[in-house]
């Protein structure tokens, strides 16, 4: 392999190592990273001619661009065209020349993405650490960053820290301490966020990793007692944390008064009760923007 062929290979590596790397540690980075990767799939994926892509790349494809062309389809079927409102639905679109490009990348990038995850796991605790200890009017002592509110900084890193979890690849010790320091820490930056989400997503992702890894026959006893030493951990760190705003949960659940009723956990039992009710009045089509804009007066959420 030539110089000039080993470039793009060294490129994608290194930018499947930044993405999450950077994602919560510098702003912009991670787009910057992401449309280089694109001009790279979009090149690479032009010779699918001589290779024709498989059926699982076919419905990977698919699978995303299903929901941003059934956005279009609405706005053709209502003679309306919010293009601002396709920005979020675009990016399935965009995403999909990117992993089948990397589902065909010689390379073993899923090291490099999972070191880069374990860098970003990190990169969100030293941000967690940073915001409680100098907390700002907008979120009090919640752990976030200078451009991501505490629920999404929150979700990424406990994705950030559950994929860089070490399996039976990383033979040394040295990297699975690495690993599993890494975890720990993205766990406990999603943690600090406070947000109430985790109380969910923690659990669940523990019951998910092990069961993953006992139907590869590589769960060890030793790794349960880890395992379940983390879980003990993050549990207790959850309700120490948490203890607070659990306590606000409660009272919003049990109270009644107006004040209760216009607070997060209240608002969003009203968004529900209001979706609930448009999707069994209309459960075909909706109502759409233009019926709900006159029509909010009559859901749920307007009704005190």
């Amino acid at each position: 392999m030539t110089q000039l062929e080993k470039l793009p290979l060294n490129l994608t590596r290194f930018l499947v190592f930044l993405v999450p790397a950077s994602v919560l540690a510098v702003k912009s980075v991670m787009q910057l990273c992401l449309v280089l990767l694109l001009g790279l799939a979009l090149v690479k994926l032009v010779k699918v001619r001589a290779q024709p892509l498989t059926v699982e790349e076919r419905l990977l494809a698919w699978s995303l661009v299903l929901y941003p062309a059934s956005v279009l389809l609405g706005f053709v079927w209502l003679g309306q065209f919010p293009w601002p409102e396709f920005d979020a639905p675009s990016r399935f679109m965009l995403v999909a020349p990117i992993l089948v490009f990397l589902t065909r990348v010689e390379a073993p990038s899923f090291i490099e993405y999972r070191w880069g995850c374990a860098l970003g796991a990190m990169a969100a605790a030293a941000w967690a650490l940073w915001t409680v200890n100098l907390p700002n009017a907008a979120h009090f002592n919640r752990a976030t960053n200078g451009f991501t509110n505490p629920i999404p900084f929150a979700c990424i890193a406990l994705i950030l820290a559950f994929s860089a979890l070490p399996d039976q690849s990383q033979k040394r010790l040295g990297e699975r301490v690495a690993l599993w320091i890494a975890m720990l820490t993205g766990a406990g930056a999603a943690v600090a966020s406070e947000s109430r989400a985790v109380l969910l997503v923690l659990p669940l992702a523990c019951v998910l990793y092990f069961f993953s890894y006992r139907q590869k026959g590589i769960m060890q006893r030793t790794h349960v007692v880890w395992v379940g030493i983390a879980a003990v951990v993050l549990a207790g760190s959850v309700a120490f944390v948490l203890k607070d705003r659990l306590r606000v949960t409660i009272q919003d659940l049990s109270s009644q008064s107006s004040a209760a009723a216009d607070s997060s956990i209240g608002t969003r039992f009203q968004i529900w009760s209001a979706s609930a009710r448009v999707f069994l009045d209309h459960p075909w089509l909706g109502l759409g923007v233009a019926t709900c804009r006159w029509n909010l007066k009559e859901w749920p959420i307007h009704k005190r």
